[in-house]
């Protein structure tokens, strides 16, 4: 990942409404992921290009 969202993850998050899910912004793609503040720690669900992103709600 990214050096510069390494240093400050959250943020780059951005909380998806009515869900329980964040995305992070990297260029043309967007890191769909669930944020775990207490351990620090970042699951991505899934990565695609921003045409595609928010096409199927199932991510």
């Amino acid at each position: 990942m990214d050096k510069e969202i390494r240093k400050d993850v959250e943020r780059y998050l951005n909380t998806l409404v009515n869900m329980n899910l964040y995305k992070i912004r990297i260029g043309d793609y967007r890191l769909f992921v669930d944020y775990y503040k207490d351990k620090d720690e970042l699951i991505i669900r899934s990565i695609r290009h921003r045409k595609n992103a928010y096409k199927n709600k199932m991510l």
